[in-house]
């Protein structure tokens, strides 16, 4: 028989009773000593909301398990889980945002935790598995948890709970999106955190490039993709939000004197109605962030962070040198999750990467680096593929180009109509180097990261396959097959140092990479030019690739 006992009563059978949310008193001899009647009366009791379960033989592992739940209790829910994803790079999941999931994780839920001698054979130390009767099951390794340290096995129980709050990872583990989901950070946040080092995610974060990056995101997938930024030579420094129960509009207040009120150099993004606030940094200052509120459908709060121009530049002002940051007034409603986004030191507001339609959806914001303001140039290639899905915008967070592809394909049709039913993308960091007044793209082979992957590949039955550019190469095109659905995909690659160069100063051979996926769809070959790189893609996705449109960019 299953049981299930409040704390006071779990250690004496091998099951442990805690709740990630609340946990009850300690141990004591008198509680161990209840009669078997007694525990019979506990187990047929009605079950204790947000209580985790033990059950099975832990061989012994007990007291320990219940020292690994007990302090994994203590890191969720809290600003330093939240703030460790917020510096992370998801490959799946990209949808949701770092506050929704470490509330998420918080939640009482009721959770079985059971001892197993093998999970898979003994080739994993955890499984996790959502139940019927709304509660979770968490199953644990008896021969590989004595081989983790504590803080690997606090983080790879948080990892299992976050699969049972909807976060996913490929099944294939050598897959370059593994490594990169959330379930991952979360284990790695946790890991660092309890081994006494600064909480940090897997792999480079978006807080690691020197120049530019993109901060995580806010709010819901409604609305299509829109952009916001100043006219050339002009910096943020302010909003103009309009308002009531949610944000309906945002637009980003832009002045090229900081002595001068800031102006809205471009139409709002969003809906009609709502409070007008224009809400500016003071004299002197530039915008370095944003705080508010949203829920996992819309932005409900919004204003500006700033911070002295000249304590931006001199490294002063940060996400790790609050002392000197200035948070205005935000205008709105705040209902859902509270935010603040700030840029690394040094950087600045550059655009509001967003979604929006009849409101604000959606907030991402990207910086530059203070003394290195450049013009984002992107040229969007020939849409491939049909209409449906929803249309998704993704670009690498760095000053990087994509040298990989990430994929699912639906093996649910006869072979000649298998088609994507994901696709991400790995990027790599690109460095400008000159000689004279020569001037290339140099690869950083080593520091690759993930870019979000869209469609349903991990929700029904698939092949994985991932494939990646030779070294000191970068990806300049795509062959497509498209009809109504995006059938087959593959990379073109190009030596970096070449292609960024005119091709009168040098040849620039490309190498193609395996095309993947069915046989149907008209064949496209879609082709950066010459001195761009592929930097993200538009594509539309619901289960599987609708279409896909290269977007590529050059670096000056």
């Amino acid at each position: 028989m299953t049981t299930m006992w409040e704390l006071p009563r779990a250690v004496a059978m091998g099951l442990i009773t805690c709740s990630l949310g609340a946990c009850v008193a300690e141990v004591t001899q008198d509680d161990i000593a209840q009669t078997e009647a007694e525990t019979e009366v506990a187990a047929t009791g009605a079950a204790l909301n947000g209580t985790v379960r033990f059950q099975g033989d832990c061989l012994g592992q007990d007291t320990r398990i219940k020292r690994l739940v007990l302090s994994a209790k203590t890191l969720v829910g809290t600003s330093t889980l939240r703030d460790c994803l917020a510096r992370s790079l998801p490959s799946y999941n990209d949808y949701a945002f770092p506050e929704q999931i470490n509330t998420a994780l918080a939640a009482n839920v009721t959770t079985t935790i059971e001892c197993l001698p093998n999970v898979l054979d003994g080739t994993l130390g955890g499984l996790a598995q959502f139940l019927s009767d709304g509660t979770e099951a968490l199953q644990l390794s008896t021969n590989l948890l004595p081989t983790f340290d504590d803080p690997t096995a606090i983080g790879l129980i948080l990892h299992e709970i976050s699969h049972n709050r909807g976060y996913s990872h490929p099944q294939n583990t050598a897959s370059p999106d593994h490594p990169s989901s959330y379930p991952q950070h979360i284990l790695e946040c946790a890991r660092t955190f309890f081994s006494g080092a600064t909480p940090r995610p897997m792999g480079p974060t978006r807080y690691d490039f020197q120049t530019e990056t993109t901060l995580a995101p806010v709010g819901g997938l409604g609305g299509t993709p829109i952009v916001k930024s100043c006219a050339t030579g002009r910096r943020m420094a302010g909003l103009r939000a309009f308002w009531g129960s949610e944000i309906v509009a945002l637009g980003a207040r832009c002045r090229s004197n900081s002595s001068v009120t800031p102006t809205l150099d471009f139409s709002v993004m969003g809906g009609n109605g709502g409070t007008q606030a224009d809400i500016d940094c003071a004299a002197g200052d530039v915008m370095v962030g944003v705080h508010g509120s949203a829920d996992n459908r819309i932005l409900t709060r919004i204003g500006p962070i700033c911070a002295r121009i000249v304590d931006v530049q001199n490294g002063v002002a940060g996400p790790d040198a609050r002392a000197a940051l200035r948070f205005r007034t935000a205008a709105g409603n705040p209902s859902g999750f509270n935010f603040e986004r700030i840029c690394p030191t040094r950087m600045v507001a550059e655009q509001l990467r967003g979604r929006a339609g009849q409101g604000v959806d959606r907030l991402e914001l990207y910086c530059q680096r203070i003394d290195r303001i450049t013009r984002v140039n992107e040229t969007a290639l020939d849409n491939a593929g049909g209409s449906g899905g929803v249309l998704h915008s993704n670009r690498c967070a760095g000053r990087s180009a994509l040298a990989g592809l990430t994929y699912n394909i639906d093996l649910t049709a006869a072979k000649v109509d298998y088609v994507l039913s994901s696709l991400g993308g790995e990027c790599m960091e690109l460095s400008r180097s000159c000689l004279g007044t020569t001037c290339f793209e140099i690869a950083t082979n080593g520091s690759t990261y993930a870019l979000g992957n869209h469609g349903e590949g991990t929700a029904i039955p698939t092949q994985e396959r991932f494939d990646r550019c030779p070294s000191d190469q970068a990806l300049v095109g795509l062959n497509v097959q498209a009809g109504a659905f995006v059938d087959k995909l593959g990379g073109i690659c190009a030596g970096t140092a070449p292609w960024s160069l005119p091709a009168s100063l040098a040849s620039a051979p490309t190498t193609a990479l395996t095309m993947r996926g069915g046989n149907g769809g008209t064949l496209r070959t879609l082709m950066c030019p010459r001195q761009t790189f592929l930097v993200g893609w538009e594509t539309r996705a619901g289960k599987l690739i609708d279409s896909v449109q290269p977007v590529c960019r050059r670096f000056d």
